[in-house]
């Protein structure tokens, strides 16, 4: 028995004394590997802030997308061209505008001044014509002092015209007061009608005011048939529009024949 415990106590301590040496040659490991990755370079630690990588290369285009982009420029550039066009005509149109305006004030003004004029010389001319009546003795007479009126109130009611009018309408009034017939060919046309004798100023004046207004009335008339047939406002006249206006005037009675000879007719 005591062999025995002896045994046993040796192995024991046999396997302690192993376990001890395994152990230190652990310790002596761990220590090595340490001390090697102490002794290792270590490698540069990251920057925070690395720049970004580069982009990608752009893809190449293809045929039909280069035609796309070149069929989208052209359209720019052509919406710009005429962005540009319309600009340069409104501006004109605008420039139009204004330079009508300046002469239609332009004609309103000496139009005015005219009837201003007028209306001055006929308010002096009634106290010249008294003076000269009182210089050689004589006074003015009812007739001369009733035309002197005439014409006054002829000028105010010019002048009370023109201030109801339209720039339209006025431009019409005026072109109508500049117009006149020509007295020579009513002078001939009076002396053929009295078998060649001269016929008197008063005569012509009045013949003359009356031709006229059948003109006047004559192109009214034929502007109605032109805006009847579609034509624009103030398109000209044509020959037609003329001869079928006489034709209506003539129709409703307007135009007068002397008794016992034929009917005047339009010639075009």
């Amino acid at each position: 028995m005591d062999d025995d415990d002896e045994d046993i106590d040796l192995e024991a301590e046999l396997e302690q004394a192993l376990e001890e040496e395994d152990e230190e040659e652990d310790r002596a490991g761990n220590v090595a590997a340490a001390d090697e990755a102490a002794a290792a370079p270590q490698p540069p630690a990251a920057s925070a802030a690395a720049p970004p990588p580069p982009p990608p290369p752009p893809k190449p285009r293809t045929a039909a997308e280069s035609a796309d982009a070149l069929a989208v420029a052209s359209a720019l550039d052509d919406a710009e061209r005429q962005r540009q066009e319309k600009a340069r005509l409104k501006e004109q149109r605008k420039r139009q505008r204004e330079e009508r305006d300046r002469e239609q004030d332009e004609a309103r003004r000496r139009f005015q001044e005219e009837l201003d004029q007028r209306e001055r010389e006929h308010d002096h001319q009634g106290p010249e014509a008294g003076g000269a009546g009182d210089n050689a003795g004589e006074e003015t007479t009812p007739a001369e002092r009733a035309a002197a009126a005439a014409r006054a109130a002829a000028g105010a009611r010019n002048r009370a015209v023109a201030a109801l009018l339209t720039d339209e309408q006025l431009d019409r009034y005026e072109a109508f007061r500049r117009a006149a017939v020509a007295r020579s060919g009513v002078r001939k046309l009076l002396a053929a009608s009295a078998g060649g004798g001269a016929p008197a100023p008063a005569a012509v004046l009045l013949a003359s005011g009356v031709a006229k207004l059948f003109v006047a009335e004559l192109v009214e008339a034929a502007r109605g048939v032109a805006a009847a047939r579609g034509a624009a406002p103030g398109a000209a006249l044509l020959p037609a529009d003329v001869a079928a206006a006489f034709a209506e005037l003539d129709a409703a009675g307007r135009i007068p024949a002397p008794a016992g000879r034929r009917k005047p007719r339009l010639m075009l």
